[in-house]
């Protein structure tokens, strides 16, 4: 399984359509822009430029996501153009508050939702189609 490790994660496809994004709980401090396009540029590059259904799981994980790193990742030209719909676990609050400011206010084009278990969140990516930009 090829497996793409930054400063803040690790990547991997998971199944044909699903790039698993594992941030290391191991970090604490925030997710800056550097970061943020560390981790759009290795699932860019994982997928091989074709449509994903992204699973970050944020289990364990302490800290908080810039502003800056925030639009990075809502914006970052190579994550739009394969970025098919998102699903985030969490574990606590604060990663909740995190994920859901960021479907409030980044207002993300693709179907994303929190969860708080792995298995539905893999079950409801699994339902989503992907459709093809071109």
């Amino acid at each position: 399984m090829n497996r793409i490790t930054v400063a803040v994660a690790q990547l991997w496809m998971h199944s044909n359509d699903i790039v698993y994004i594992r941030l290391d709980a191991s970090r604490t401090g925030s997710m800056g822009v550097k970061e943020a396009e560390e981790v759009c540029d290795a699932v860019f590059h994982i997928c091989e430029g074709k449509g994903v259904k992204m699973l970050t799981d944020t289990r364990g994980v302490l800290g908080n996501v810039e502003t800056g790193a925030r639009e990075t990742i809502r914006h970052h030209p190579g994550l739009v153009s394969v970025r098919m719909a998102e699903a985030f676990v969490v574990d606590n609050l604060a990663n909740k508050i995190i994920a859901d400011f960021y479907i409030r206010f980044n207002r993300p084009d693709n179907p994303t939702r929190v969860f708080s278990d792995v298995k539905k969140a893999l079950d409801w990516l699994e339902q989503i189609k992907i459709i093809s930009h071109t």
